[in-house]
């Protein structure tokens, strides 16, 4: 009605917030001015369709939230689109289909990340206006006003789009809904149990066998279908579909639920042509669903449907759905591990247990929550599940919500969307009466009520404590200080037993009624000894068990059939004499519980004195086999020490060799007498043997021990000496080591005046081991006495203390170890890991004799 009138205020309905219940009337109008703005007043969007109108049906309703619904004196009242109606705070509300209800219980469905208020609840009709002004430019900016595409399409209900390009892996019972521009999007049949039996989700169609149904997109809705639905040209068919695969489209929240909307308009303008899915059996082509004749329309799932579908629904046991950790096979799941960081094409993993691709990898899927940002100022955040083709192969997908911005996609959000059927809560004028009455909203009556039941009270007095059972159910325990006082028991003739540890159990019949309390009282005998092992039920391999824990603990008994025998008997008394019990020889439950103790007792002792011997004749034997080693190693030792004939050479700095230092000054004769030293450095398989362990870095029985320090030596020889009858073992004077080293040459190196290559082991040696490793003694070749390595692999520790010069040193080749002004000792030789100037035989260096490096080794000496 339009044109001037009394008033020029506009009319609203339907209520708000924060108005009382009769206020939400459906026939209730309210008025006010045109500009006059308040929290509590919004619209509804329409849009005229050329099919004509049901008569006596309610449209299309929009799309909401899993926590959309109506606002009753300030308390939030959940709507969905299953139509069943209850009363709540004086207001009647929907529960059911496509919406969560948390005062429902049953099969679990965790919702991965709880979003705690749903900005979208209640007002998204306006969302979808603000949204169809601001969406950003892209896939879906064909039409802005939602309504539908204006491309040509071909005839109605008419799917002209190869098969590969929507339903590669179809099925029979797949439901194929028309889209424009010929293309079509395929929907599974998910059953629902129904609120009667407690579960959180509810479909709103049939599943064909009388039970409810969901209706849910098979696969993630493709870049040619939401460029079709979006509006404008239809999208250019592909050359061979097939190969080159339908990938999911990449869309912001604002982005899917206008997508959504606009397929739906479309739709609602070709329902009076399009023939309706039947329930019974799968429709050969496309159809549209519908619900009392009304048409369905697309929309995104609620966070409590997608996980449903995901979980497997009815389709798999409960215990699989409710699993905290339920997650899918590889073979379903586009991840990190195979996906390479991009959405892959449809169908090509494989369906869950629903027929469903998808679910959980490839892209993450919005669903209608959304949440409210905490703090003002930032933006709006969707809610996105199942993960993507970037989340790890291991990550909990179905657990998994990622919250990105509603109005914009960040690069790095691979998000998309599967849309499902949805009908309005009402579809029929009946069920509107019914819900505005107070009366069911389901088609089906509501079960029957049970009976009321009658119930009375129990006493039962006992002179000894037991349990107390009624009908041969445990429901208390009473001693002869306190009777058992029962409540709310069932009314009529009641078998009522008492049950006393090591006394006789009794039963009466009791009648209890609703006026006169029904009362009991016993006296128990304690049980005979035969009694009590009667009670026991012990049969013949029981009874065999007992004579084999009889002999463990010392008291065999004659072997015996199902009973035990005298002399079993006696040994059953003889051990409850021993262990303090009543000796009647009959067994009874402490008796089995203390033999049984004591047995294991028993093995536990035979069996930590036989691990004991054969620890000790393994430790005995490796000992042996350690001392065998040993002994073999270290006469290896004495057979590669070589004598050194004695004599006089001129000890430091080389003729002519002009890069010595003060500390190889001056040059001077020494006189050495005859003694032995070792043809190589001490391995670590000859330090292992003596020592028990080996300290080294770059391990390997012929490698040289390395990581020593002088103390260590020190402590090396006297284990070595104690364990050898010959001539003690020593570390050689630094005037004996040089004698050894130069083997009568005077050159800085003991083959010549330069490096040369492949010489020695150092950092410039031209060796395969040089700068990285410790070479295996006996790697190159020895100097003219036979001693291998005195230049380079390992430094080696002299007997000699630090002085800064040869002024005053010893002539005749002794320890120089008098008046050391310096506590450091003296190495000689260079290492694997020192240039080559390092191996001049002159060169000198000090370490404190604690110190322990990878590059300090050792080479034995001996008198003669």
């Amino acid at each position: 009605m339009t044109g001037i009138g009394r008033s020029a205020r506009r009319v609203l309905r339907g209520g708000s917030w924060n108005n009382k219940p009769r206020n939400l009337r459906v026939s209730n109008r309210n008025r006010n001015n045109p500009d006059n703005r308040n929290d509590n007043s919004g619209v509804r969007l329409a849009q005229s369709a050329r099919a004509a109108p049901i008569g006596g049906r309610l449209g299309p309703e929009p799309r909401r939230s899993r926590s959309a619904g109506v606002w009753c004196a300030g308390v939030h009242e959940p709507v969905s689109s299953l139509v069943r109606a209850e009363r709540t705070n004086s207001c009647a509300r929907t529960v059911g289909g496509g919406a969560s209800s948390p005062e429902r219980k049953g099969r679990p469905v965790s919702p991965g990340v709880a979003v705690p208020r749903s900005w979208i609840s209640g007002r998204l009709p306006a969302v979808l206006l603000l949204l169809a002004a601001v969406a950003p430019v892209g896939v879906l900016a064909a039409d802005p006003t939602i309504a539908g595409p204006a491309a040509a399409d071909p005839p109605p209900g008419a799917v002209t789009w190869p098969a590969a390009a929507y339903n590669p892996q179809a099925q029979p019972d797949d439901l194929l809904v028309p889209l424009p521009c010929g293309g079509a999007l395929a929907l599974r049949r998910v059953s629902t149990p129904g609120p009667e039996q407690g579960y959180a989700v509810s479909g709103a169609f049939s599943d064909g066998a009388g039970a409810t149904a969901l209706l849910v997109g098979k696969y993630e809705v493709t870049e040619r279908q939401a460029r079709a639905g979006a509006g404008g040209a239809c999208p250019e068919p592909e050359v061979s579909p097939e190969a080159a695969g339908e990938r999911p489209v990449l869309l912001s929240f604002a982005e899917a639920l206008i997508l959504s909307e606009q397929v739906s308009a479309w739709l609602a303008t070709q329902a009076a042509v399009l023939p309706a899915c039947r329930d019974a059996e799968p429709k050969p082509g496309p159809c549209l669903p519908r619900v009392d004749g009304v048409p369905a329309a697309l929309r995104l799932p609620s966070a409590a449907e997608w996980e449903y579908a995901a979980r497997g629904g009815l389709a798999v046991a409960a215990e699989v759905f409710g699993a905290a950790d339920a997650r899918a096979g590889a073979a379903e799941v586009w991840s990190a591990a195979n996906a390479r960081g991009a959405v892959q094409p449809i169908g090509t993993r494989q369906a869950n247990p629903l027929g469903l691709h998808d679910l959980l990898g490839n892209a993450a899927e919005w669903v209608l929550e959304a949440e409210d940002p905490e703090r003002p100022g930032r933006p709006l955040l969707g809610v996105a599940r199942g993960g993507d083709a970037r989340s790890p192969a291991d990550a909990p997908l179905l657990a998994e919500a990622r919250l990105w911005p509603l109005l914009a996609r960040p690069p790095e959000a691979l998000t998309g969307v599967r849309l499902v059927a949805s009908v309005p809560i009402f579809t029929s004028v009946e069920k509107v009466r019914a819900a505005q009455q107070g009366g069911p909203v389901s088609d089906t009556a509501p079960p029957e009520p049970p009976p009321v039941l009658l119930t009375g009270r129990l006493r039962v007095a006992v002179d000894r404590p037991a349990e107390v059972w009624v009908d041969g159910v445990r429901v208390g325990a009473a001693t002869p200080e306190v009777p058992f006082e029962g409540e709310a028991i069932t009314a009529g003739e009641r078998r009522v037993g008492v049950r006393g540890k090591g006394y006789t159990a009794k039963e009466q019949i009791v009648v209890v009624s609703v006026h006169r309390p029904g009362a009991a009282g016993f006296t128990l005998r304690p049980l005979t000894p035969a009694e009590r092992e009667a009670a026991l039920m012990l049969d013949g391999a029981a009874r065999a068990v007992l004579r084999a824990e009889l002999e463990l603990v010392g008291h065999a008994a004659g072997a015996g059939g199902d009973g035990l025998a005298a002399s079993e008997r006696a040994a059953v008394r003889a051990f409850q004499a021993q262990v303090g019990l009543e000796a009647t020889g009959y067994v009874d439950a402490t008796t089995r519980t203390r033999l049984a103790a004591a047995a294991e007792a028993a093995v536990k002792v035979k069996a930590e004195a036989e691990a004991k011997a054969k620890a000790e004749a393994e430790a005995k034997a490796k000992a042996e086999a350690e001392a065998k080693a040993k002994a073999e190693i270290l006469r290896g030792l004495a057979d590669t020490m070589i004598e050194i004939p004695g004599g006089t050479f001129r000890m430091g700095c080389s003729p002519g060799d002009k890069s010595c230092s003060e500390a190889e000054k001056p040059a001077y004769e020494v006189r050495i007498a005859s003694f032995r030293i070792g043809k190589y450095e001490v391995t670590q398989a000859q330090w292992r043997a003596v020592m028990g362990k080996n300290p080294s870095r770059f391990t390997g029985d012929d490698r040289p021990v390395e990581r020593v320090s002088w103390n260590d030596v020190q402590a090396f020889l006297g284990r070595l000496n104690a364990g050898h009858a010959g001539t003690p073992y020593r570390l050689p004077s630094e005037a004996e080591w040089e004698y050894a080293a130069r083997a009568g040459t005077r050159p800085p190196y003991w083959w010549g005046a330069s490096i040369g290559t492949g010489r020695a082991n150092c950092d410039g040696c031209g060796s395969r081991w040089d700068a990285r490793v410790t070479a295996p003694v006996g790697s190159f070749q020895a100097n003219a006495f036979g001693l291998h390595d005195t230049a380079g692999n390992v430094w080696e520790w002299v007997q000699d203390c630090w002085h800064d010069d040869y002024v005053g040193a010893p002539a005749v080749g002794s320890v120089w170890q008098e008046n050391c002004p310096d506590p450091r000792r003296v190495l000689r030789g260079g290492s694997w890991s020192y240039s080559p100037w390092f191996l001049r035989v002159s060169l000198r260096l000090r370490y404190n004799p604690d110190f322990r490096i990878d590059d300090l080794g050792v080479r034995l000496a001996q008198d003669l």
